[in-house]
Formats: C-alpha cells, structure tokens, sequence
C-alpha cells in the first residue's frame, strides 16, 4: 500500500487502491495499527524495563519516567522520523 502510494502519482492514487483491491477497511486497518504500534511498542520496553529493574534490585521510578518521558516524546512526534527530516532536509 505503500508502495503503490510512492510510486504513483497522488490524483492516481485511489484508481491504484481500487486495481489493488485495497478497500478503504484496508486503510483505516493500516491507519489504526501503525498508531497503536507505537504504544504497544513502549510499553512492551516498559514491562522489560521493569523486569530488569526488579531483577537489578534498582529502583522502580526510573522505569516509570522513562516510560513518562518517552510517551511524551512519543505524543509530540520527537521520536519519530518527522523531526529528524527537519534537521536533515
């Protein structure tokens, strides 16, 4: 679906998801779960940071402001490629 969206010019590009067979449940699919990714992806590092933090004896906070902090990060867009292609291009 990416691809089809990079390669093809932008008024084509519903004509290339209908000879695709990609229908619009297919888009809201890809939407939904690339935006769900990133929180299921922090806190499964969460819950492995806090099994290293019991098993270290450390303290449990820090594996909760990482968590604080990344999801903020996370939320203003920081992580992602979009604020680095500001710096870049």
């Amino acid at each position: 679906m990416i691809n089809i969206y990079r390669l093809v010019d932008r008024t084509k590009v519903i004509y290339e998801f209908d000879k695709q067979g990609i229908t619009a449940a297919d888009i809201v699919n890809f939407t939904f779960w690339t935006n769900v990714g990133k929180t299921v992806g922090l806190l499964i590092a969460f819950i492995i940071s806090l099994t290293i933090s019991i098993k270290n004896k450390w303290f449990l906070v820090n594996s909760l402001i990482i968590l604080i902090t990344a999801y903020g990060l996370a939320w203003t867009e920081f992580l992602g490629l979009n604020f680095c292609k500001t710096f870049i291009i």
